[in-house]
């Protein structure tokens, strides 16, 4: 059913006899219009027929699709008059006139076209005289001139036809089957018509066989989804040949084909081509072809320049002609091409494929051969050198094989017969190749042999390396004489070596096994697909396969199978026999169906305990022990599989190396449900450290990958060393979610203790070099693609650290996003207690506060105060400002001159010269080298000393020389004898000795007394003598 139509109110008077109808004064409701009018209908063929009619506001697309039983995609309202006369009922005989006017007040929705003009029409016995026709739509426009007839070959029309969208024209004519043989043909060759057509030309002949001539031109010609460019050519025909002349097709970058094409109206094999080809793309010649759209997929990646003739007559069995193409630099089938060249000459229904030379980046293939059109009989030879494995891996379009590398050599490789009779094909190929590579490791050699005989194709596959240095021999036996293609595949493996295989399947494991076994597979290759077509494939074999031992080895993990292993081959199911695998502390019964094509039901069962060490095949950086227990069933049909089962461990634990980090969840007792679909958590419960650990949630399945998933984590009192250096003991509560490319972390963290210990060299730090990670494999890929999403991370007076720096305690208030390996941390670290120690000083911390900016590579912001008493002074320092460029400010009470400050701070000393003034304090060089000689010689000489001689602290300083004074170096060496009691004695080492000696006791913070012997100048010129002093320091605030 097209539609439907609507008739509404009508009247008329009817006489009906048995030579005519008369309808006089008919008034009808049709078609959403009205009509009016009389009419006579002759019911004999030769009768005379009249019409006189009114119509008004007739749906035209209605009324087309009434009339041929097709839908036209266009809109329009038809008013006018028809008066005409013609014998029996055919309009081919009419005579009289016809006006109509179209009009059309609906916009143009989706492919539909609305359609208005003025059209009128004279008719004398069946030739139709155009008075005026002028019509057009949104994007088209067509007027015509002239006359023409359906039947008679007096057509002379004149017609001009210009459209901004010539896929319009293609929706209205062809897409919507208007013209049925038109339709078909774009169908079969993926035809698409696009941007501006225009013809101006004549029609001349009967309209159901014309005679075309005149200019065409379209803005672009796409075939199978690619656009081929512009294309112009000329129209000349008569009653005898229709020619095609100065056609161009155009492409973008300029290159294109110019073509001749001459087609006969009468006879047969007597079509003729000439085309020059320059710089026409590869690409586009293939869309052309007829070929299938798989073979169009697989070689689509096509791009390179041909340029060449083809000239041939008498197509398509008496062809006479040649073609001759090249080819420089490109992609055949995505692999990188050096040249290509094809030479073919045509006689009667023989094509002689000459020569077919292809070279690419590495590899080179020669063919030749001949191909007959008309009884389908071909013989063609080959041969290949260098031939890269990898490039004939991707001609096979099937990305989910191992990567295939390596060179092979094509001995030679031919093939006769008549293309309809496979059991007329002769064939024989002999290939070999020494260094095939799978997934990057080494597979030994292969060698293919081949060859036909009493309409068998006999085929021997070795392979050598690959399962050890013995050879492995499959053979296989093709029936070419029944069109089922029955085939015999047999093979005996023989105490095989899996070290390379295993490599691949499990290429994080050190795994090493044995196998032995025997194949025998019988059936046909051409078997009935999924669509219900006929086609080659495995899927009609049967047969059996023996492994009659099967170990595998990974470390101290072995497994092997108690007896043979059976497995049945049948069509759509693989039917495994119950078999067991036993090894340490494994023991895995396994048997049942595995449906591998439609039709097919799964009955697979797995159960039993395995060794918890199997994790490590999956990664070298995770270490566990225990074992699990494991259920599982398959169960439903190829087309709706159900999988079922439960994973249990119990008093199990497993180690994740992650940098120089292992964590260890250690007594695990956990749970897993699992289906088709998805995974659940019935249980999680472990130690980790001193804390507990448990987790809820599931993920999604996809197969047997994870689509997505949500779990939740809550630790407590958990205890590990991390971050790097630290101890923490902490609560967690987090949520983790995400995919296999991306997962969120989010949450908090409340930090009961973490503590650093880890003294602080800064030599080691100015000359640190990056650490070398104990972990195996590279990172883990959660590492890589986890990203924090708000995590937040506090714990109050939870920062401790006690080193040769200082001993403080802080609070942390601090907020995680992004990479994990990289975060954005936002928030603050605030010091409440604790001192700092610097040249032997402690520095009782009175304001500490490090602010994380919220922005990527932010400088921390420093904010730190401290307060020491140095000989009696007590000196304040504050660092503040970007970690990178912080500011620095001391000050002392009582008050003292910024240079003294800085020297008591340096060196302990308020002078070190007759003026007064802190030499150290008076040159920036001097202070970054003391600051140095701090770092670089002091601190690990004081060290030594302090574990030598009991010294608690020596100094070597360098004292940059004023004005007259020669530059030296200062030792200071002093012994706390007890918190309160300290003798320090210091002396130049070269110049003037200036030696000093003092006792300091210390009563509380705010008195200490001092007494200080200073020796006097040794120099001639020197007016200073030695001196004893004795001093009481105290510290009161006014």
């Amino acid at each position: 059913m097209i539609g439907k139509l609507s008739l509404g109110p009508a009247h008329a008077a009817l006489v009906a006899t048995a030579d005519q109808v008369q309808v006089s004064n008919f008034s009808i409701d049709a078609l959403d219009g009205h009509a009016s009018g009389n009419a006579t209908i002759a019911r004999t063929k030769t009768g005379a027929s009249r019409v006189r009619a009114n119509f008004e506001n007739f749906d035209l697309a209605g009324a087309i699709t009434l009339l041929s039983g097709r839908v036209v995609p266009l809109t329009s309202r038809a008013t006018g008059k028809a008066d005409l006369s013609f014998t029996g009922t055919d309009l081919g005989t009419a005579t009289g006139t016809l006006n109509a006017q179209l009009r059309t007040s609906e916009p143009a929705v989706g492919d539909v076209a609305p359609l208005s003009g003025d059209l009128a029409l004279t008719a004398d016995h069946g030739l139709f005289h155009i008075q005026l026709a002028d019509l057009q739509t949104a994007a088209t426009k067509l007027t015509a001139t002239g006359q023409f007839s359906v039947e008679q070959p007096t057509s002379n029309l004149h017609v001009d036809v210009a459209s901004t969208d010539a896929g319009e024209l293609q929706r209205l004519f062809i897409t919507s089957g208007a013209v049925p043989e038109l339709e078909e043909q774009f169908r079969t060759y993926g035809i698409e018509l696009g941007g501006r057509l225009a013809f101006n030309g004549t029609v001349s002949g009967a309209l159901k066989d014309p005679i075309v001539s005149g200019h065409a031109e379209l803005g672009s010609l796409i075939m199978n989804g690619r656009d081929l460019g512009s294309l112009t050519a000329n129209l000349s025909s008569t009653a005898a040949e229709t020619r095609v002349n100065e056609g161009r097709l155009t492409q973008a970058n300029g290159g294109g084909a110019q073509f001749a094409l001459v087609v006969p109206r009468t006879g047969e094999n007597n079509i003729s081509i000439d085309a020059t080809l320059d710089r026409m793309n590869a690409g586009n010649l293939i869309a052309a072809l007829p070929l299938q759209a798989a073979t169009r997929e697989q070689i689509g990646d096509t791009q390179a320049d041909v340029s060449g003739t083809v000239k041939i007559t008498g197509i398509p069995n008496a062809m006479s002609g040649m073609a001759d193409l090249r080819s420089g630099t490109g992609r055949l089938a995505g692999e990188p091409l050096q040249s290509l060249i094809a030479h073919a000459t045509f006689s009667g229904s023989t094509v002689n494929l000459d020569k077919f030379d292809v070279s690419f980046n590495a590899g080179h293939i020669v063919a030749s051969g001949t191909y007959d059109t008309t009884t389908k009989f071909f013989d063609f030879k080959a041969s290949g050198d260098r031939v890269q494995l990898e490039r004939l891996q991707a001609f096979a379009n099937k990305p989910g094989l191992p990567k295939i590398a390596g060179t092979a050599v094509v001995k030679n490789l031919t093939a006769r017969g008549t293309f309809t009779d496979v059991s007329s094909y002769q064939i024989s190929f002999d290939a070999e190749s020494n260094d095939i590579t799978i997934d990057g490791r080494a597979a030994g050699s292969l060698k293919l042999i081949g060859e036909t005989a009493d309409k068998k194709l006999n085929v021997s596959f070795t392979a050598t390396g690959f399962l050890g240095e013995k050879a492995q021999l499959v053979t296989a036996h093709v029936d070419l004489s029944n069109e089922k293609l029955p085939a015999e595949i047999t093979s005996t493996i023989t105490d095989a070596d899996l070290t390379q295989l295993l490599k691949i399947l499990l290429p994080q494991a050190e795994a090493t096994g044995r196998a032995s076994a025997t194949l025998k597979l019988s059936g046909n290759l051409m078997s009935e697909n999924d669509q219900g077509e006929e086609a080659l494939s495995l899927r009609g074999l049967t047969g059996t396969a023996s492994i009659s031992t099967l170990t595998i080895n990974v470390a101290e993990l072995s497994l092997s199978t108690a007896g043979p292993l059976l497995i049945d081959f049948k069509p759509g199911e693989l039917n495994v026999h119950e078999t067991k695998f036993t090894g340490t502390e494994t023991n895995v019964t396994l048997g049942g169906t595995i449906a591998t094509a439609a039709g097919g039901i799964n009955t697979l069962a797995i159960n039993g305990q395995i060794n918890l060490r199997i994790l490590g095949l999956f990664s070298k950086d995770v270490f566990s022990s225990g074992f699990a227990r494991l259920d599982v069933n398959l169960g439903g049909t190829y087309e709706k599989p159900r999988l079922t089962g439960r994973a249990s461990v119990n008093g199990g634990s497993v180690s994740v190396l992650l940098g120089d980090q292992r964590i260890t969840l250690a007594n695990l007792d956990a749970a897993l449900v699992f289906n088709s679909t998805q995974a659940q958590i019935e249980r999680l419960k472990a130690r980790l450290g001193a804390g507990e650990i448990t987790a809820t949630g599931g993920a999604q399945l996809s197969g047997f990958s994870v689509s997505q998933f949500l779990f939740d984590i809550i630790g407590t009192n958990v205890t590990l060393s991390y971050p790097e250096g630290f101890r923490s003991t902490v609560d967690a509560n987090l949520k983790l979610r995400g995919t296999q490319d991306i997962q969120f972390i989010s949450g908090d963290v409340h930090v009961r203790r973490t503590e650093y210990t880890k003294n602080i060299d800064l030599a080691q730090l100015i000359n640190q070099r990056p650490q070398t990670s104990i972990e195996e494999g590279g990172e883990f890929k959660f590492t890589q693609t986890a990203v924090f999403d708000k995590l937040r991370v506090e714990g109050r007076n939870a920062l401790v650290m006690r080193n040769n720096l200082g001993d403080l305690v802080a609070s942390v208030d601090l907020q995680l996003n992004g990479e994990v390996r990289d975060p954005l941390i936002e928030g603050r670290i605030t010091a409440t207690r604790g001192t700092l120690n610097f040249r032997n000083n402690p520095f009782e911390i009175t304001r500490g506060l490090i602010d994380f900016p919220p922005r990527l590579n932010a400088d921390p912001i420093l904010n730190i105060a401290g307060q020491s008493v140095i000989r009696g002074y007590r000196v304040t320092a504050s660092i503040q400002g970007p970690l990178t460029h912080p500011e620095t400010t001391v000050g002392s009470e009582p008050a003292l001159p910024q240079g003294d400050v800085v020297s008591l701070i340096l060196n302990g000393t308020l002078s070190s010269t007759d003026t007064s003034t802190s030499v150290l304090a008076q040159s920036g060089l001097g202070t970054a080298a003391s600051l140095l000689t701090d770092a670089l010689i002091n601190a690990p000489v004081s060290r030594a000393t302090n574990k030598l001689f009991g010294l608690s602290r020596l100094e070597i300083s360098p004292v940059i020389g004023g004005a007259g004074i020669a530059p030296t170096a200062r030792l200071t060496v002093a012994r706390r004898f007890s918190k309160d009691v300290t003798v320090t004695y210091s002396t130049n080492i070269a110049s003037d000795p200036n030696q000093v000696l003092s006792v300091e006791y210390r009563v509380s913070d705010r008195i200490s007394f001092v007494a200080e012997y200073e020796q006097g100048s040794q120099r001639n010129l020197s007016t200073r003598n030695s001196n004893y002093s004795f001093e009481i320091r105290f510290r009161k605030r006014f």
